[in-house]
């Protein structure tokens, strides 16, 4: 038993109920239609060799092909392998060479990628598009759908990989058992649920919405390239279908809240908007607020490894946690999920072989955050050392998982994310944890977000802004004003008082798969390069320079 097996079960229960819904084009599949359809692609791979442990390597756009054929996959028991494309060609075909698969169901753009890096796609026995595989050329379709097969909880169902944030992609393996628990949670505190509609900005968070009974709409927009979305489209497509839930990357409803508050727009069919990606402002949650006056935003805490791990809603961060956040406490991602542990322990930098090794810390005191839970993924594809390295043994057999983020518990046992441990670096008056700092300096009308980096060998934090109205070319007049205002709020709070250097930027580095987490160390790097290169007018670092702008022709 797998995923799949609840997909045929709504089909049975509900057979008429649209499922899938290509919004641009209009064309769906009932819950009918996708369980037959997907039995026909899973006798379709079947009779050209493809069954269980089969690694297929997944580069289809988000249609009605890739919903079908990814369940087909888990219903044969082969291991669907998905590579975010965002990361560019070089990361991407480094992790193909990596997870050596079988079978490459791709679009022709890949297919053809594939003809030219022969070496990469060489363990690739079959190469097929997503229109072969559904049947409609050159794949002659088998008569019978293939016979049920018997999944344990432990095989392995797919190696999905992170996003590279903060280093090489990694394949994470997951299992059945995964998969199932995911559902099993969402499902307990999803604000929607069984005949609701769900925008899905996330390609593959509509497997859950469909596993839950959830119609799934695939808005028209390239998922991954959030950071650009259409916000008319989805807008549109939320008030067309009638959308209880909508789901992405945070940078999505930045867009959206904006363009229905210039429109005078509501969106009141939405009950609950789901957020991931990055720490997600209070700004944001307040706006959305008034864009859906029968719902509420939900910021899920986790990462590929894990998820989800906790959960907390706009109205709680609103009523109970912004101004904490605002005075530069950190970002409360909620409580943990039923079944689901949560240890604060101590910075340790190498392995920890077992989990009686670490030291936890006390309520409210800044450590690394642990989590073991039944989502908790075991291991990544063939790294060894980066399992050892993130991964904890436990006599019960359960393993935990460093989620290689900072935080604390309150007094509630909520947890605190403070940023990522790779953020963090010490100055001469103690540690700075970025992600606290720049909320306080964000509060700035004229700020659309900042980072704080460590510079002269970490030593020396230095502020980077990037404006609302991108620009990087003030007069002096504007200068000044801007920069004692920046000053003077960091001035109020001992964790930015003593920041003095401010740079200014007009746009961030971001990650591929969410365009919103900032790469604060690829950020550092670049100022760096550009003092080195003499591109900064001035002298940089001292306290009592002045505020500092790039050059005319300075551009990232």
């Amino acid at each position: 038993m797998n995923i799949t097996s609840l997909i045929h079960d709504n089909a049975r229960r509900f057979p008429d109920r649209k499922a899938i819904i290509e919004d641009k084009t209009g064309a769906f599949l009932s819950f009918r239609q996708f369980s037959e359809q997907a039995n026909q692609v899973a006798a379709n791979l079947r009779s050209h060799g493809v069954g269980k442990g089969c690694k297929v390597a997944f580069f289809v756009k988000p249609s009605l092909a890739f919903h079908t054929t990814i369940f087909a996959l888990f219903q044969i028991g082969a291991v669907p392998v998905f590579i975010d494309p965002g990361v560019g060609w070089k990361q991407l075909l480094a992790a193909v060479g990596q997870a050596a698969p079988e079978v490459l169901i791709a679009e022709p753009l890949v297919l053809f990628v594939r003809k030219l890096f022969r070496s990469v796609f060489a363990s690739v026995k079959l190469a097929v598009s997503p229109r072969q595989v559904v049947g409609e050329r050159r794949f002659p379709r088998p008569p019978t759908p293939p016979s049920p097969l018997f999944i344990l909880e432990d095989d392995v169902a797919a190696i999905i990989f992170t996003s590279g944030a903060t280093g090489a992609p990694k394949g994470v393996v997951y299992t059945n058992g995964n998969f199932q628990t995911q559902v099993k949670l969402l499902a307990k505190i999803l604000p929607t649920g069984e005949g609701d509609t769900d925008i899905s900005c996330f390609p593959l968070f509509s497997l859950f919405s469909l596993a839950l009974g959830m119609s799934s709409v695939i808005p028209d927009m390239n998922p991954s390239k959030p950071a650009q979305v259409d916000a008319g489209k989805i807008v549109r497509a939320i008030r067309q279908h009638n959308a209880a839930q909508a789901t992405g990357s945070s940078a999505i409803w930045e867009r959206v809240a904006d363009f229905c508050l210039e429109k005078d727009l509501q969106l009141p069919s939405l009950r609950g908007i789901l957020m991931f990606g990055a720490p997600v402002s209070v700004l944001l949650h307040q706006k959305l607020k008034k864009v859906m006056p029968a719902g509420s935003t939900y910021t899920p805490y986790g990462a590929t490894e894990c998820l989800p791990v906790s959960w907390i809603s706009g109205e709680e961060i609103l009523h109970d946690c912004q101004n904490l956040t605002l005075q530069g406490k950190g970002t409360c991602v909620g409580t943990p999920f039923p079944e689901t542990d949560v240890l604060i322990i101590k910075e340790t930098d190498g392995p920890i072989p077992e989990i009686s090794q670490v030291d936890e810390c006390a309520p409210f005191s800044i450590g690394e955050i642990l989590v073991s839970g039944k989502q908790t993924t075991r291991e990544y594809f063939q790294k060894r050392d980066a399992t050892e390295l993130a991964k904890i043994k436990d006599p019960s057999g359960r393993i935990w998982h460093r989620m290689g983020d900072l935080g604390y518990k309150d007094e509630r046992g909520r947890i605190w994310f403070c940023g990522r441990k790779v953020h963090k670096f010490e100055t001469e008056d103690g540690p700075v944890f970025p992600i606290m700092g720049e909320a306080i300096f964000n509060q700035d009308p004229e700020v659309k977000r900042t980072a704080i980096v460590g510079l002269l060998n970490g030593t020396t934090p230095c502020l980077v802004v990037e404006r609302k109205d991108g620009r990087t070319k003030l007069s002096k007049k504007e200068r000044m004003k801007f920069h004692s205002e920046l000053l003077a709020l960091g001035a109020r709070h001992k964790l930015t008082a003593k920041i003095q250097s401010i740079v200014f930027h007009n746009s961030f580095p971001v990650d591929y798969r969410h365009n919103i987490k900032i790469d604060r160390i690829a950020l550092r790097d670049q100022i760096i390069l550009s003092e080195k290169r003499n591109l900064w007018r001035g002298p940089f670092l001292k306290k009592s320079s002045p505020p500092h702008l790039p050059p005319k022709n300075f551009r990232y």
